[in-house]
């Protein structure tokens, strides 16, 4: 609050370097130099105001949420996820930090690991791994760092983990477009480009587009009568909160 106040009246370039003071008298003599000292912290802050990367959507807070939604082991045999496809059939894994056993199993090939996967390794997943994974595969992988309101960020990047990437490119595609946004058959939605077009809407009413097209994807799954109340339950507890 300080920080804003001071702002008001003071440049950044006066804030982070000295000024100099000439005499009124004329004397010709080595000046009287003037250096403003401000409290640390106060000028880390106007620095980082400075950044813009300082504007963007952070992974952390939005893996917060997540966290809070994902943790602990599911067993649940309902859940179509907690499969992954072998040969004659499929074979039960699990989920993990909400990681599903085909993101797992993907991630498995990725390291070189030819063996099948099992349950004890969903079991013993370190969050550590998870971290990993959900920062590769669905925040850095869809550009959501490019987003600038943390609301829009958090909302989607939960869409991508609790429903999957490509249920999110058709949600954004058509919460965009409810907003004014033309987007045209060859537009990668989660490309930088695209994501530049979402931050210059109303954010507000994005979130709320974005929340409204996430639910009625729901509302189509097979498995809508077993898990709705509990997605929908994850849903409502994403609020925006203003910036």
């Amino acid at each position: 609050h300080y920080t804003s106040a001071f702002l008001t009246f003071v440049t950044l370039g006066y804030l982070v370097s000295p000024t100099t003071e000439v005499p009124t008298d004329g004397v010709s003599k080595t000046s009287m130099v003037k250096t403003e000292q401000l409290d640390k912290d106060i000028k880390d802050e106007v620095l980082k105001l400075n950044n813009k990367e300082s504007n963007k959507a952070s992974f952390d807070k939005a893996q917060g949420l997540v966290k809070l939604a994902e943790a602990g082991y599911s067993d649940d045999r309902g859940d179509n996820g907690n499969y992954i496809d072998v040969p004659g059939g499929k074979r039960f894994i699990g989920t993990n930090h909400g990681i599903s056993a085909p993101i797992l199993d993907n991630y498995f090939k990725s390291q070189g690991i030819k063996r099948l996967l099992t349950k004890d390794d969903m079991i013993n997943l370190s969050y550590k791994t998870a971290l990993e994974i959900y920062k590769a595969d669905y925040w850095n992988a869809q550009h959501l760092g490019e987003l600038v309101d943390q609301n829009v960020a958090n909302v989607i990047y939960d869409g991508c983990v609790n429903q999957g990437t490509d249920a999110m490119r058709s949600v954004l595609r058509n919460a965009l477009e409810e907003n004014g946004v033309e987007i045209s058959d060859n537009d990668v939605i989660f490309s930088k480009e695209v994501l530049t077009k979402a931050n210059g809407v109303n954010q507000v009413k994005l979130f709320n587009s974005i929340k409204k097209f996430r639910e009625q994807r729901y509302k189509e799954s097979d498995t809508f009568k077993r898990h709705g109340d509990g997605w929908l339950n994850r849903l409502d507890g994403i609020s925006y909160t203003p910036q």
